[in-house]
Order: C-alpha cells, then sequence, then structure tokens
C-alpha cells in the first residue's frame, strides 16, 4: 500500500513538473491560438515537433544514419510548415509588385470608386502565372508535409516511428 502511495505522489509531482514545463513552452503559441484559424494547429504541430525533433537529434539512443534520416524528413516537414504560416508562395513563385494601385471617383458620383493600377498587360500575365504557380506551389507542399507524415521520405518511416 505505501509502494502505491509512493507511486501516486512520484506520478503527479513529475506530471505537475512537466506540465509547468509544457506551459512556459507552448505559453507564446497558446496565445496565438484562434479556433476559427487553421495556421494555430499547423503551429502548434509545427512547435511539437521542433521539440520532438531536437530531442531525437542531440539526445537520441538510436542509431547514427537511422535517428539522422528521421531528423531530416522531421526538419523538412518543419521548413514546409514554415512556408505554410508565412504564406511566402506568390514571393517564391516570381509574383511581381511593382505597380501602384489607386481608387478614383467613378463618373460623377462621390459614393462610387473604381480601382485604378499601373500594371502593365505583360506584369498581368507574368503574375496570373505566379498566382497559378504559387497555388500549385502551395497544394504540393501541403501534400509533401502529409506524405512525409504519413511515411517518410528519406527514413521511410512516418511520424509513428519517429519517437525514439
Amino acid at each position: 500500500m505505501f509502494k502505491r502511495i509512493k507511486w501516486w505522489i512520484e506520478d503527479v509531482y513529475y506530471n505537475t513538473i512537466n506540465g509547468v514545463r509544457s506551459i512556459i513552452k507552448y505559453t507564446p503559441t497558446v496565445f496565438r491560438m484562434r479556433d476559427y484559424d487553421r495556421d494555430f494547429t499547423v503551429l502548434i504541430f509545427k512547435k511539437s515537433l521542433e521539440q520532438l525533433c531536437n530531442r531525437i537529434e542531440f539526445k537520441g539512443s538510436e542509431v547514427e544514419d537511422e535517428r539522422m534520416k528521421k531528423v531530416k524528413d522531421m526538419r523538412r516537414v518543419i521548413e514546409l510548415m514554415d512556408n505554410f504560416l508565412v504564406d511566402n508562395y506568390l514571393e517564391r513563385s516570381g509574383y511581381d509588385d511593382n505597380f501602384q494601385i489607386t481608387f478614383e471617383k467613378y463618373s460623377d458620383s462621390d459614393k462610387l470608386y473604381q480601382l485604378k493600377d499601373t500594371c502593365t498587360k505583360e506584369q498581368k500575365k507574368r503574375n496570373d502565372n505566379s498566382i497559378k504557380l504559387a497555388h500549385k506551389l502551395e497544394n504540393n507542399e501541403w501534400n509533401e508535409i502529409w506524405d512525409t507524415i504519413k511515411k517518410g521520405k528519406e527514413s521511410n518511416i512516418g511520424l509513428q516511428g519517429w519517437w525514439d
């Protein structure tokens, strides 16, 4: 009976210590939570994956080659999640935002305005292609995130095998 009580006290103690550590680690992330926002789900997953990746890379007890393959997969997923959170697909696709946008009065009305820009026809055509490329890039990277999580890339082991 004494052993059970001792075990229960130790369990509560260590769970409390780990809980406080987790609160400290995840507080900046949790403060960005919005229940209507998909970015938070990716952000919390990314933060958790960073913690796991660092632990496996620097404190892992596996064979070096296998461990580093897992780390490489995790780093790639983290990089792709960063791209998703920053939403840098247009910039990476060559979108040219070197033009001005203004609102000018529409005919003689004081309440109606129309959008005018200084974008050339060539620039519009390139930007249309850049937008299509950005959507394709975003979809490809999104799929790569989940494919790597499911079955790995370098390690041929997905998330289920990413534990040390």
